[in-house]
């Protein structure tokens, strides 16, 4: 493993002040309360971040989740303790304006082990305090680890450069270019149709629905589009570039939705994979749950990246399952992003978006 020397570079550290004060856009006077989901070897970048929170006028407050402590927390905790709730914690997020989490650690955090009753004693203990942060205003910040870069398939060297050149972008471009297009597809009167692989065509309408956009200020890297088309007019075909499922890559994957649902599906390999994530999620799984365009212009193509892929520079994906933050009705324990195969995004048939990939 290698030390938080290496991976706390200088580009990082000079990226840091823009992250705070452009992206989040911290304000003076606000409380912060900022956590690093990683081991404690990666705390000089969870001080770099409080400190420039601190150089704006702002308050923040440590925080430290790491996996080997949350393990040990699992496995030794006795059973009439695990499932209680840190009422400081209830009282203590009131308090706080805004939560950071800087993401060291790869998102791949299962202890197999541990009894399902213990877990889900845990999992209700947490909700009290999940369910408060969720109504706050949360920013995600991803950081150049070697976990991070295992989780993605690649050497660090190439995640580094990868996510570095994505976050050190003009925030304000971006929130204009975002605002932009989301102009361009609202709207009753407009058709929004996906042309996939020069021939599979898929048709729907926004007609009263938001896009939401994605400018830096919740998800670093940011830069995406996403909405979610009134489900009833969601018809026609989309190919898929690749889906990872588990350690299974489905690839070329054809869809036919019929007002929303999807009612065939075809693939080059690995199809039965994917009709079995659907068939074991419960709910609307099989349901149509948007349209997302990635507009971050310091990463393109690269649709294969675990991380990233969906906010690449005009990549442009579908979404499967539960949409109920996005504006939609579809209710499911799954959502799954999925890269359209060489796409032309069009309204009321004028091309708006079109790429080769």
């Amino acid at each position: 493993m290698q030390n938080s020397s290496r991976v706390f570079s200088d580009k990082l550290l000079s990226v840091a002040p823009k992250l705070v004060k452009d992206a989040i856009r911290i304000k003076e006077g606000q409380v912060v309360e900022v956590t690093l989901t990683g081991e404690a070897r990666y705390i000089d970048i969870l001080d770099a971040f409080t400190l420039r929170i601190s150089h704006l006028g702002a308050y923040p407050v440590i925080r430290l989740n790491s996996p080997s402590y949350r393990r040990r927390f699992m496995e030794t905790v006795p059973d009439k303790y695990i499932g209680k709730t840190p009422p400081h914690m209830v009282k203590w997020i009131k308090d706080i304006d805004k939560h950071i989490n800087i993401v060291a650690d790869a998102p791949t955090f299962i202890l197999h082990h541990i009894g399902d009753q213990r877990k889900e004693a845990h999992r209700e203990a947490e909700r009290k305090i999940t369910g408060q942060i969720r109504q706050k205003k949360i920013s995600t910040v991803y950081v150049p680890t070697p976990e991070l870069a295992d989780y993605c398939g690649i050497s660090f060297d190439q995640f580094e450069n990868l996510l570095l050149n994505c976050l050190d972008i003009d925030y304000a471009e971006l929130r204009s270019n975002c605002r932009k297009i989301a102009e361009q597809i609202r709207g009753k009167s407009r058709q929004i149709s996906l042309i996939s692989d020069s021939e599979f065509r898929l048709d729907c309408r926004l007609n009263d629905r938001s896009v939401m956009r994605e400018d830096g200020r919740n998800m670093l890297p940011g830069g995406m589009l996403f909405f979610s088309p009134v489900e009833t007019t969601v018809n026609g075909q989309v190919m898929i570039h690749s889906l990872n499922i588990g350690k299974s890559i489905v690839k070329k994957l054809l869809l036919k939705f019929q007002d929303g649902k999807l009612v065939d599906s075809q693939a080059e390999n690995n199809h039965k994979v994917f009709v079995d994530l659907l068939k074991n999620s419960y709910g609307d799984s099989n349901s149509f749950a948007g349209i997302g365009i990635g507009m971050n212009p310091g990463i393109n193509g690269d649709p294969d990246n675990r991380l990233f892929s969906f906010y690449s520079n005009q990549v442009i994906h579908i979404g499967l399952g539960s949409n109920l933050t996005y504006g939609g009705t579809n209710f499911s324990d799954l959502f799954i992003r999925l890269s359209v195969l060489k796409p032309e995004l069009l309204i009321n048939d004028n091309v708006l978006i079109a790429v080769t990939q």
